[in-house]
């Protein structure tokens, strides 16, 4: 029987609630030490950040200073220097103000972008783009067993996980739109 790798954390999706997750992490100075023990990202789209978001025709619910909020003071420096970013400084301009959601997925984008670096950095860590995670069942040990397959559907892969978050993200039917 092969090997499946193990990983501490299996985080699933890596759109606006995976990315929420890190910053998170990152502002309570935790995300150093979850990449450090192993974190393993899988996420179907080609990179990290907005997912599916820029494309919803809606505001943001939450005020544009709580976007620059999560990266002021970041005790990760690569987070803490995009608050210099000419993006952060136009968020910044709206205050309390909602953004539009085509706002949020560049700061989500660009975001990603830094996050996925950071990944990559780590040997312990891994950033799987181009995969989904097609089940996932718990061991008698509490364990995950995790089954991911590529976008293309010609490579699978098994991860074992003692941690899972799903954050597989949301839908929205443009036919719901019109109407």
């Amino acid at each position: 029987m092969p090997s499946h790798p193990m990983t501490p954390v299996l985080i699933a999706g890596g759109g606006p609630a995976g990315i929420a997750l890190l910053l998170a992490a990152s502002r309570m100075g935790e995300l150093p030490r979850l990449l450090d023990e192993g974190l393993t990202l899988v996420e179907q789209g080609s990179h990290i950040g907005s997912g599916m978001l820029g494309r919803y025709v809606i505001n943001s619910d939450s005020a544009a200073e709580t976007f620059v909020d999560a990266l002021t003071d970041n005790p990760v420096p690569e987070l803490a220097r995009l608050c210099t970013h000419p993006l952060i400084e136009r968020i910044r301009s709206h205050g309390r103000c909602t953004l539009p959601l085509r706002v949020v997925a560049e700061y989500l984008d660009l975001v990603g972008h830094v996050l996925a670096s950071l990944i990559r950095k780590h040997p312990a860590s891994r950033l799987l783009t181009g995969w989904r995670l097609t089940s996932l069942r718990q061991g008698e040990r509490g364990e995950w067993a995790a089954y991911l397959v590529s976008a293309d559907g010609a490579h699978t892969q098994h991860v074992t996980a003692r941690r899972v978050v799903l954050a597989l993200g949301a839908n929205q039917p443009e036919q719901r739109l019109y109407n």
